[in-house]
């Protein structure tokens, strides 16, 4: 795709877990200006714990626009424990399958008891269908 066709991704986002979708939602600024352009709704496929304590999932991303197009990734994230109980360093990989295509860095954190994650979001997104 030509650059044209991509818009970078340099922003952050908040989401909490919804028990009654069984997935985490929540507003994503993509471009850092303050204002959310996204509301994500990640799911968690699978989580496999290893040795060294830290959690390897698959993930799947749904990310609608507020301009009204939406894309969706399949993503692997590592989970790193910290400190405290329930609490991960979160490094997310997510890899956009339909809508668009691109690829998206997540760095941040997410609180497994507590059912949140905060993370920034780097990268870029392209050929996105109108």
């Amino acid at each position: 795709a030509a650059a044209g066709d991509c818009t970078i991704v340099d922003g952050s986002g908040r989401v909490v877990f919804d028990p009654d979708l069984g997935g985490f939602v929540g507003p994503v600024d993509l471009d850092g200006d303050g204002e959310a352009d996204a509301t994500s709704t990640a799911f968690v496929l699978s989580l496999v714990p290893t040795e060294d304590g830290s959690l390897h999932a698959v993930t799947t991303h749904t990310f609608a626009l507020t301009s009204g197009g939406a894309f969706t990734t399949l993503d692997h994230a590592v989970l790193s424990p910290t400190d405290t109980a329930g609490l991960y360093r979160l490094n997310s990989v997510l890899d956009i399958q339909s809508g668009a295509s691109g690829k998206l860095v997540l760095h941040g954190e997410i609180h497994l008891i507590e059912g949140w994650a905060d993370a920034d979001v780097h990268g870029r997104v392209c050929d996105l269908a109108p």
